[in-house]
C-alpha cells in the first residue's frame, strides 16, 4: 500500500510540474499570426506641426516569404541571442512596411509658429526630433490590444554633432539647403507585442543598419490663382539592410516582428504565462488540502483508534441497558436500576471522549499472550 500511494504521489508531482509546460507549448504550437492591418508614422520637431505623416495600408504591407526569412536566418554574422530571437517567429509573423517618401499631409504650420520654430533652432535650447509609429491589428480575441505604439527620439542638444544637425534642419527650413541627413532616425526592426508598448528589437541593436539614416527635404508648390503656398516634407531611406530589395527603395522601410497570439479556442487562457499557471495550480491544491485537513486535530483521536472494540462494547452496553429499562416486563425498581446504570455508562463514555489520553489507553492494541 505504501509503495502504491508513493507511486501515485510521484505521478501527481510529475503531472503538476509538466502540465503547465505542456499546456503553454500547445498554445504556442497552435498560435495564430497577429499581422498589422495599418501602420501610421509621424515625424515631429519640438511638438510643432508634424513634418511627415503617412499611414501604410494594404499594398504597403507585405509579409516576408519563407525563402526571404530562411535567407535572413542564415546570416552567419548573427549572434546566438539574435538567432534565438528570430527562431521564436515564423515568416508569417514578420511584416515589411513600405512608407512612401512624400508626406500624405501638407505642412500647415502658421507663420508665427514657423518663426518660433526657427528661433528655437537658432538658440541653444534642447529640442526633440521624434519619430512615432502606431501598429493597428484585427485580433480575433479581446485579450489582445488592437493598437500598439512606439517612438524614437533624437535630442538636439548642445553637442557638436547635434548642433550641426540643428543647423542642417534650419537651413532646409529657410531654403538655404535642399536636404539634411538625419542619422539613426528610427529602428528598422520593431516588435508588435500583444498588449505592451512597441519597442525596438534589442538583440539587433548593435547590427549595422539597425538604426535607419534618412534624408529629410522640404518641397513646395507655388501658389496658383490666389491659392496659398503648399509645403510638404520628404523622408528618404538609402537602402534596405536586412532584406533584399528588387526595386530602389523610394521612402522608408520598417520591419515588424508581431507576437503570435493564442487561437480563439484558448482565448480564456491566452494571456496566462507558465508562472501564472503554476501559481493557479498551487493555490487550487493548497485550498483542497486546507479543506481536507481542516479540523483534523479534533478528529484524529477518533479516526485513528487502533482497536475501537472497547468503545463499541461500551456503546452497545448503553443501548442494552436502555432497552431493558424500557421493557414492559421490567418492574419499576429494576427499571430505575437500569436507568441509573445507563447514566453511569454514559458518564464513562463522556469522560472517555473528553480525555484523549484515556481514549488512547483504552483503544490501544492489546498484545496476544501465548
Amino acid at each position: 500500500t505504501k509503495c502504491f500511494m508513493g507511486g501515485l504521489f510521484i505521478l501527481f508531482i510529475v503531472v503538476i510540474i509538466w502540465f503547465p509546460l505542456l499546456f503553454i507549448s500547445l498554445i504556442n504550437s497552435s498560435s495564430v499570426a497577429n499581422q498589422p492591418q495599418e501602420v501610421s508614422v509621424d515625424l515631429s520637431l519640438a511638438g510643432y506641426q508634424p513634418l511627415f505623416s503617412f499611414t501604410a495600408q494594404q499594398n504597403n504591407l507585405r509579409s516576408v516569404t519563407e525563402s526571404e526569412y530562411t535567407h535572413f536566418k542564415a546570416n552567419k554574422t548573427m549572434t546566438a541571442n539574435q538567432r534565438a530571437l528570430v527562431n521564436r517567429y515564423s515568416n508569417r509573423d514578420v511584416t515589411r512596411v513600405f512608407i512612401p517618401g512624400s508626406s500624405a499631409t501638407l505642412w500647415t504650420i502658421t507663420p508665427p509658429a514657423r518663426d518660433l520654430l526657427q528661433e528655437n533652432l537658432d538658440r541653444n535650447d534642447s529640442l526633440n526630433l521624434e519619430f512615432f509609429w502606431s501598429i493597428t491589428r484585427s485580433p480575433p480575441t479581446g485579450l489582445t490590444s488592437r493598437t500598439v505604439a512606439g517612438k524614437s527620439s533624437i535630442v538636439l542638444d548642445r553637442s557638436e554633432t547635434r548642433r550641426a544637425l540643428r543647423r542642417g534642419i534650419d537651413d532646409v527650413l529657410n531654403g538655404s539647403a535642399s536636404s539634411v541627413v538625419i542619422p539613426s532616425l528610427f529602428p528598422a526592426l520593431v516588435t508588435g507585442p500583444a498588449n505592451d508598448r512597441s519597442q525596438e528589437l534589442d538583440a539587433f541593436r548593435m547590427t549595422s543598419g539597425f538604426y535607419v539614416n534618412a534624408t529629410l527635404s522640404r518641397n513646395q508648390a507655388l501658389p496658383v490663382n490666389g491659392s496659398f503656398l503648399k509645403e510638404w516634407w520628404n523622408v528618404q531611406q538609402n537602402k534596405s539592410y536586412f532584406f533584399s530589395q528588387t526595386q530602389p527603395l523610394d521612402g522608408l522601410e520598417m520591419i515588424i516582428f508581431s507576437e503570435p497570439i493564442a487561437p480563439p479556442e484558448f482565448s480564456f487562457l491566452g494571456g496566462v504565462t507558465v508562472l501564472g499557471l503554476y501559481i493557479s495550480i498551487v493555490l487550487v491544491i493548497g485550498q483542497f488540502l486546507k479543506g481536507h485537513y481542516r479540523g483534523i486535530s479534533r478528529r484524529i483521536m477518533y479516526e485513528d483508534m487502533e482497536d475501537p472494540q472497547s468503545v463499541m462494547n461500551l456503546c452497545q452496553n448503553v443501548f442494552l441497558v436502555r432497552a431493558l429499562a424500557a421493557d414492559p416486563d421490567t418492574d419499576e425498581v429494576e427499571s430505575r436500576r437500569y436507568l441509573q446504570l445507563e447514566e453511569v455508562l454514559v458518564g464513562e463514555l463522556f469522560v472517555l471522549y473528553r480525555s484523549p489520553e484515556k481514549l488512547l489507553q483504552m483503544t490501544k492494541m492489546k498484545e496476544k499472550k501465548d
